[in-house]
């Protein structure tokens, strides 16, 4: 039997605590599992690749993005139980062989992806939502709301464009905890800017969003969602990005705007740019 992290909630029943390896142990051999898959694994899946590895089990990694410092030290630490490590890109290697991991372990694919095919009035239905009875410009940031690395310069420069043009919306896709959204809440407040995030739940199709919107931003830090900028490139959305992050996967893609990290000014400007011409496509259809 094979269990695979991404759906570890799936058909499992009642399973031990997230951190305790010893249950987790215990459990695993109870039930005869003899490989574990873990996918984009944190700090919740320390219980169950502990006891994997502590069994012996055939372990398998596969990161769709760059590890936080807790995972990386987590996955520093099992390395040698684990038998490969599927790596989504060349920046993820480098931060696992940084970490010690040895080399013929490593693996780097970039999977292809088929992104949904999004009709006008699903578009527009969509966009009509978002904006919420108003026009404000829709900038869709790459990052979820449990990545504040990865929102935090993206935020700056949206609150900037919003003082530049007026209103502004970034829509942030997935769920969060309180916690997380409190932090959004908090820079809200420092940059005076009301209403600057908009959030929007895991059951809403990322393509869906990446079409109804002026333009997908990356953050200039912690690039864990690449699936979803795979299928962003995929779609022919307008991407801006901090140099040094998404780089590897936007080689040869023209509509593709890299700008300096940590230079907020710079964001603002190149955002308004793509909103004004997103804006010109979607009336234009």
């Amino acid at each position: 039997m094979v269990i695979d992290l991404a759906n570890r909630s799936v058909g499992l029943g009642r399973v031990p605590h997230g951190h305790d390896v010893a249950g987790w142990r215990r459990w695993l051999k109870e039930q005869g599992i003899g490989r574990v898959h873990g996918y984009q694994p944190d700090k919740k899946a320390r219980g169950i690749l502990g006891g994997a590895a502590w069994l012996g089990l055939d372990i398998e990694i596969t990161l769709t993005g760059e590890p936080s410092d807790s995972s990386l030290e987590m996955l520093r630490l099992l390395g040698r139980r684990v038998r490969c490590f599927n790596c989504v890109g060349t920046f993820v290697e480098g931060r696992l062989c940084g970490a010690g991991i040895e080399a013929d372990k490593l693996h780097v694919a970039v999977p292809e992806v088929e992104p949904r095919q999004v009709s006008s009035a699903e578009r527009q239905k969509w966009r009509d939502r978002l904006k919420g009875g108003s026009s404000p410009a829709l900038v869709l940031a790459l990052a979820r709301p449990d990545n504040p690395q990865g929102l935090r310069m993206l935020a700056w420069s949206g609150a900037l464009l919003q003082y530049m043009i007026g209103p502004t919306k970034v829509v942030v896709a997935g769920s969060g905890t309180r916690e997380d959204w409190r932090c959004l809440r908090q820079w809200e407040r420092m940059w005076q800017r009301e209403h600057l995030f908009c959030g929007v739940g895991e059951a809403v199709d990322w393509d869906v969003l990446a079409a109804a919107c002026d333009v997908v931003a990356v953050g200039d830090k912690q690039l864990r969602e690449v699936i979803r900028l795979l299928h962003a490139r995929a779609a022919g959305c307008s991407i801006m990005a901090g140099r040094g992050v998404a780089e590897e996967f936007l080689v040869g893609y023209d509509r593709a705007h890299l700008v300096s990290p940590g230079k907020p000014r710079e964001w603002a400007g190149c955002l308004l740019g793509l909103v004004e011409a997103g804006k010109e496509k979607m009336s234009a259809q």
